[in-house]
């Protein structure tokens, strides 16, 4: 129930002030616990973040922040990144600098770095690059964090180290560390680590061959045997442990297992690292030798995660500690904001080939009936079908009388979105981006749907496979609606079977609502058509079409076969209005004598 209903522009202002930095910040340190600020779209978590991030620092509780975000470009939009302070050291890590490596060596990176050997590869590589005196890249981790105030990430950096926070932490030598988190994809990622058995001989043979001059290594040459030979109950005991490497004797490890094994050489010190720190419970050994376990990263309490759509019971479920929801029961809306949403099966991957014609000429008559009155249209689908739709969409248009309409699918800034003959086409799954929100509309072309394995990927990757409970996802109901929950009867009272319809909204319905976001349907008027068979709670029931000829009915929109017999009849009248005879009629149109008959 929403006990807090925010609708139109004076309640959004008066909500906006009233949550300032300072009493968002508070809420961390009232709860002792990650804190949800779960806001929608367009309500302003970005600017609140920046408010937050300041507030942070002058209030002297924390020396270090963090601000994890999902893609680079959003990054690139934060307050302090574009305009840090004087006085306090702002620290923005920007990815490798590929433009600058070149295509030659980026070849090199690419195979090194997915090897964890990238200390052997900024020695090999980087020597030879150009720019090397230059470059920021290799100069801003390790010591250069020390004393930083805030650090600006990518959220890529938690998938690829768990323990990346502690990291960061320990080279900017700070003890208090407030992590702030723009979105939540990082939840949806996959948490299993995958150790194959070849990868574990051919490091225990290089570990092996660097022991005589350095005897240290000789226990964790030992474990490794034991691990190679051990079964899933020997992995779930508690004790295992492997001797932290020194920077040189990683580096000589690199170096020499490069050297006798090429590409298929993986450093896994990190990985056995994170073995050691995993659930042992939730460990396991396959049939070929793999160690498989589960991870999650190392957070902290103090945080504060920014996300309108992430159901808050799963986000604890996938942190793994209790969530605090300051603003259950808030709903933000607009009042001239008109949500629809087309519930029929057509708009599925396996059956939107076939009526894509049909599809696409409904909304390309809607979105020229927009254009027309003076309305920019943002268009949405699943990526696999971006082609057909913007090739499709620009047919359509050029058949209503707008020829030299422009569907870009990619490289936004580069085009002028305030030409009317320029019309963005998303693919689901974009999110950060705010080049769309004078838009008004957000038209979904298709629907976007996942499978099981995607799933599961989320809700049962913590868990070791004799552990999983197999889950099934169907439609049911009318109108239809996704559902997903344990596939046997006996597992319906399980965790799994309660976080199941969690899961499936998350990689589903919020991906959806991530996309229409873009126009900002809930702080503005907008018009949002989604195409999804699912209860959408923003759609109300009189706007909810069960086919697409109950869409084309309430917009009176009409099919191709329509309008062209309406055209042809038109065509016909005019020129009997001419006082052209039948035969002339039929010339001058080019249409047969007996069309011309039938609409005389």
């Amino acid at each position: 129930m929403n006990n807090h209903l925010i609708e139109g522009p004076d309640a959004l202002r008066a909500f906006r002030k009233w949550w300032d930095g300072v009493r968002t910040l508070n809420l961390v340190l009232d709860y002792k616990a990650p804190v949800l600020i779960n806001w929608a779209v367009g309500v302003g978590k970005s600017c609140n973040l920046d408010n937050a991030i300041e507030a942070a620092v002058q209030s002297g509780r924390f020396d270090l922040v963090v601000v994890l975000l999902p893609q680079r470009e959003v990054q690139r939009e934060r307050r302090w990144v574009r305009h840090p302070p004087p006085d306090i050291t702002v620290v923005d890590l920007k990815p490798r600098p590929s433009e600058l490596c070149g295509p030659q060596l980026n070849k090199q990176w690419a195979v090194l770095e997915v090897r964890g050997l990238g200390a052997l590869a900024r020695r090999d590589l980087c020597t030879q690059c150009k720019n090397k005196r230059t470059c920021f890249w290799l100069r801003q981790y390790g010591k250069a964090l020390q004393g930083a105030k805030v650090i600006f990430a990518n959220q890529k950096h938690l998938e690829l180290d768990a323990r990346f926070i502690a990291r960061l932490k320990g080279w900017a030598g700070a003890q208090n560390v407030l992590v702030l988190m723009d979105e939540a994809s990082f939840v949806t990622k996959n948490r299993k680590i995958i150790i194959e058995h070849e990868e574990l001989e051919r490091y225990r043979q290089v570990l092996d061959f660097l022991r005589p001059q350095n005897p240290a290594l000789g226990g964790n040459v030992h474990n490794l045997k034991l691990l190679m030979l051990a079964n899933t109950s020997d992995l779930r005991r508690p004790t295992w442990s492997f001797r932290k490497l020194s920077l040189k004797q990683s580096f000589k490890l690199q170096e020499l297992g490069y050297k006798q094994f090429g590409r298929k050489f993986s450093n896994i010190e990190s990985e056995l690292d994170l073995f050691c720190h995993s659930d042992f419970k939730r460990r396991e050994k396959t049939g070929s030798g793999a160690v498989i376990f589960p991870i999650s990263p190392d957070l902290g309490v103090d945080m504060m995660i920014y996300s309108g759509t992430i159901v808050p019971e799963f986000l604890a479920y996938r942190l793994g500690m209790e969530v605090a929801n300051p603003f259950e029961g808030y709903a933000f809306t607009h009042p001239d904001t008109s949500w629809y949403n087309i519930n029929s099966y057509i708009g599925t991957r396996r059956h939107f080939w076939k009526h894509a014609p049909q599809i696409l000429d409904f909304f390309a008559a809607l979105t020229a009936r927009r254009l027309a009155e003076g309305k920019r249209v943002l268009l949405i689908c699943k990526k696999v079908f971006v082609n057909r739709c913007a090739e499709g969409m620009e047919q359509a248009l050029a058949r209503l009388g707008l020829p030299g309409v422009k569907v870009v699918a990619e490289d936004w800034r580069e085009v002028d979105l305030d030409d009317p003959k320029v019309i963005p086409l998303l693919n689901y799954g974009i999110i950060g981006i705010n080049l769309f929100q004078e838009f008004h509309c957000a038209y979904c072309l298709t629907g976007y749907y996942v499978d099981q394995d995607a799933v599961n990927n989320i809700l049962q990757d913590c868990l070791a496979s004799d552990q999983e409970i197999p889950i099934e996802i169907g439609f049911e109901g009318n109108p239809k609606r996704r559902v997903a929950r344990a596939a046997n009867y006996k597992d319906r009272y399980t965790n799994v079977n309660e976080l199941a319809p969690m899961a499936l909204r998350e990689q589903e319905l919020n991906v959806v609502m991530q996309a229409v976001g873009r126009v900002r349907p809930y702080t503005k008027p907008r018009e949002v058509i989604t195409f999804q068979c699912d209860v959408i709670p923003e759609v109300p029931e009189e706007h909810v079409f069960l086919s697409l000829g109950e869409a084309r009915a309430h917009f009176e929109v009409k099919t191709r076969k329509e309008a062209q017999r309406l055209k042809t009849q038109e065509l016909v009248q005019k020129a009997k209005r001419m006082g052209l005879t039948q035969r002339q009629a039929a010339e001058k149109i080019g249409r047969g004598l007996r069309t011309v008959q039938r609409y005389w």
